[in-house]
């Protein structure tokens, strides 16, 4: 992944400021929260949030203002290890283990 300067980051979040009436935030919001704070609202977005492409194009500005490893974050909140799998033996790159995280996410993804 490319780096961006985070304030080009926002600078495009800010750009999208049209697309974003459909998130429970603002750019000017999402600006002053943590990155804590921000990969909490991404993991809890309401499920009535409407699902248009001004939301997709809104929700895709916000998580280029992340950082390589609180995105990594939001998609490990998103994608839980299935059960049976192990984060220890994933992480040790355990072939077996990798198989079957593999075969659970192609049925959620």
């Amino acid at each position: 992944m490319v780096s961006t300067r985070l304030d080009t980051r926002i600078s495009r979040l800010e750009q999208s400021l049209d697309a974003t009436e459909h998130l429970p935030w603002t750019p000017h919001q999402w600006q002053a929260w943590t990155e804590h704070a921000r990969v909490d609202a991404l993991c809890h977005l309401p499920p009535e949030l409407e699902g248009s492409e001004d939301t997709a194009l809104a929700l895709k500005s916000c998580l280029e203002t992340l950082s390589d490893m609180a995105l990594s974050a939001v998609i490990a909140a998103l994608t839980p290890v299935p059960p049976g799998v192990t984060r220890e033996l994933a992480l040790k790159l355990d072939p077996e283990t990798l198989r079957r995280w593999k075969e659970e996410l192609a049925w959620t993804w």
